[in-house]
């Protein structure tokens, strides 16, 4: 069965704070942007724009890269089903943000997505991605990402997420980076959602923590 296309929209504000060598410290104000939109049951095209970047220190203010993708999900879970389902997400993005708000680079790669139910208030989630990032003299690097998050719904309209993520270096010279994001999501409206998250991680020279809350709705039939 073919549903109607669905658009959802997220938007996400925070504040983080990177370390580099040295122990110099960047903060940075974002705004960010997530637009999908549903085609058909099983296949959604996604935008992620930005984020909005202000750098604190340097009192300067641009936009972030864009990145375009695709969702399809391979297997779904049946309501009250405890079947893992399993999905593949491409993107690609093009280089249009200037330093120091971008890469000036092409990336692209794809995502493995899994779901697994552990019974109707607590699920499992395993991401793993792999990309290939632009360097300066055409170059790329290849890249790997991944999560593991608990989700935990406390009642109908409330639930929480902890999550803890991994990443290869993004640089030839770079570090690999770890870390643990605890969030809790709340659901104003069938079609409203608010979000708080706390992030902390560390890339090897110390440990950056990050706060963020957005909104995320649904347009459509």
């Amino acid at each position: 069965m073919v549903r109607a296309p669905l658009v959802a929209l997220a938007d996400r504000a925070g504040v983080r704070a990177a370390s580099g060598p040295g122990g110099a410290v960047e903060e940075s104000a974002l705004v960010q942007t997530v637009v999908r939109v549903g085609i058909t049951s099983r296949l959604e095209a996604r935008v992620d724009a930005g984020p909005l970047l202000h750098l604190i220190g340097d009192n300067a203010t641009g936009f972030g890269d864009l990145a375009i993708g695709l969702k399809l999900r391979l297997i779904d879970t049946p309501d009250g089903s405890r079947r893992p389902s399993f999905g593949v997400q491409p993107f690609f993005k093009p280089p249009i943000a200037r330093s120091p708000f971008g890469t000036e680079q092409m990336d692209f790669g794809g995502a493995l997505l899994a779901g697994f139910p552990i019974s109707d208030a607590v699920s499992i989630d395993f991401n793993v991605s792999v990309a290939a990032l632009g360097l300066a003299g055409g170059d790329f690097l290849a890249h790997v990402n991944s999560q593991l998050a608990l989700n935990v719904s406390l009642t109908s309209r409330f639930s929480l997420f902890f999550e803890v993520f991994g990443a290869s270096p993004d640089s030839r010279d770079g570090t690999f980076l770890g870390g643990l994001n605890i969030g809790a999501i709340y659901l104003v409206h069938p079609r409203i959602a608010l979000d708080l998250n706390v992030q902390g991680s560390s890339s090897g020279f110390s440990f950056d923590p990050a706060v963020r809350t957005g909104v995320s709705f649904l347009v459509g039939p």
